[in-house]
C-alpha cells in the first residue's frame, strides 16, 4: 500500500492507496516485458488512456460529495506519485479536504482511480489534469492526457 501526502499548492501531489501483487506490479498484471521497439523515447512519450472518468467531461455538479474516478485502460505500471496540474481556467479553487488519497483498485489489466467524497473551495469550473511523465520498467515513456477532470461546479 502506497500512502504519500499531499500539500496543496497550484500543483497538487496526489497521494494513493493501492492494491499491489508481491512484485510491487499491480495485481492481476502479467508483468509482460515490452519490446524495446515498441516504447515511446523521452521526447515522444505515449498517452495513457484514461476511460470511466467521473465526473464526466463537461458536467455540472452540487459541490458537494464528489467522486473523482477515472480507469487507466491497459495500464503499463502503477502510478503512485500524481501531481494533479490545474489549468488556468480552473476557477474552482482548492480542495476539501485538503489532503484525500487515491484508492487504486486492478480491474483486470486496468488500474481505477478514486478519491473519497469532497468538494472545492469555490464554486466554477474545474480543469484539471496529472503533470509530469512517467517510465515503466522497460523504458516506455507515458504522459497523462490534458484536461482529464473538467466539469463544472453548482452550490449544493
Amino acid at each position: 500500500m502506497h500512502r504519500i501526502p499531499w500539500p496543496l499548492f497550484v500543483v497538487l501531489s496526489i497521494a494513493c492507496d493501492s492494491a499491489e501483487g508481491d512484485d510491487g506490479a499491480p495485481a492481476g498484471d502479467s508483468s509482460d516485458s515490452a519490446d524495446p521497439s515498441d516504447c515511446a523515447p523521452a521526447d515522444d512519450p505515449a498517452e495513457l488512456t484514461i476511460v470511466d472518468v467521473a465526473p464526466a467531461p463537461g458536467a455540472m455538479v452540487p459541490n458537494v460529495d464528489i467522486v473523482h474516478r477515472f480507469v487507466i485502460a491497459d495500464s503499463p505500471g502503477l502510478f503512485t506519485s500524481l501531481q494533479l496540474v490545474l489549468a488556468a481556467e480552473h476557477g474552482a479553487g482548492t480542495l476539501d479536504p485538503p489532503a484525500p488519497m487515491f484508492t487504486i483498485v486492478p480491474r483486470g489489466d486496468d488500474l481505477e482511480y478514486s478519491l473519497p467524497p469532497l468538494r472545492w473551495t469555490n464554486v466554477g469550473h474545474v480543469e484539471a489534469t496529472f503533470g509530469g511523465g512517467f517510465v515503466d520498467e522497460d523504458d516506455c515513456h507515458w504522459v497523462f492526457p490534458p484536461g482529464i477532470f473538467s466539469y463544472d461546479l453548482q452550490e449544493p
